[in-house]
Formats: structure tokens, sequence, C-alpha cells
């Protein structure tokens, strides 16, 4: 459990750090809303971290582009019907989520390839389907 923890956070981190590195006007907007939290706070803890949105939304998008999960890999635990087909998933087949393939896909994600926090906006989240977005292997 240490390691698998330890490991996410890392990656999260040096993922985020890495796109914000290749993405300067990103990286502004995450250093002027640091600056603004500090002249009104002395100081960090978790409240006010917690106040760093375009922070979170970057975290998020790095999450995004670099999964720390290719696939998820579930078991139907009910016959499940395919929408817009005949095809019905029976209940204890095996099912693999490709996690990779719905961040990357244009229909989800516009302009997948690039770095764009605000695709983590609570509008834009609340547009997309809750089960779009699976990071750290939650999901069905």
């Amino acid at each position: 459990f240490f390691i698998a923890g330890f490991d996410t956070t890392s990656s999260v981190i040096i993922h985020t750090l890495y796109e914000l590195s290749l993405n300067p006007d990103e990286q502004e907007k995450v250093h002027q809303e640091i600056d603004e939290l500090l002249e009104l706070h002395e100081g960090f803890n978790y409240e006010n971290i917690s106040q760093l949105e375009y922070l979170k939304m970057s975290l998020y998008e790095a999450m995004r582009k670099h999964s720390s999960a290719p696939f998820l890999a579930r078991v139907c635990v009910k016959d499940c019907a395919l929408p817009n087909s005949d095809y019905v998933v029976p209940k204890g087949m095996n099912v693999i989520i490709p996690v990779t393939g719905l961040n990357y896909d244009p229909d989800i994600f516009p302009d997948p390839e690039k770095f764009d926090p605000t695709r983590f906006s609570k509008d834009n989240i609340a547009a997309r389907h809750p089960f779009a977005y699976l990071p750290f292997r939650a999901g069905p």
C-alpha cells in the first residue's frame, strides 16, 4: 500500500511539473494563483491549499495525459446490454476498460494531445459522463 501510494503521488507531481514546464502560459496561471493565495494568507495550510482550483485542474489534466493505469479490469456483476448494440455482456464476464483510450478520445476530450487544465473546470466536469475520467483505477 505504501509503495503504491508513493509511486502514484510522485508520478502525478512529476507529470504535472513536466506539463507545466512545456506550457509556460499554464505555469504562469498556477504561479499567479499561488501568489494571490499567499497575499491573503500567511503560508499554506490544508484549507487554503484546497482553494487552488487552477492547480487542481492542472493535476487532473496531467493525470489524464499520463494515466497511472492504462486499463482497468472488471467483472460484470449482472447481464448488461450495450447501448446502440444487440450485444449483452453476460454476468461473470471479464471486462477491460481502456483508460488511455478514454483519456485520448477526441469525442470526450477535444484536442487530447493538448495540455488544457480547463477541461476540469466545474462546468466541463458536469458536462461529461462521470466515468469518462478514471484516475487511480476509480470507476464502475
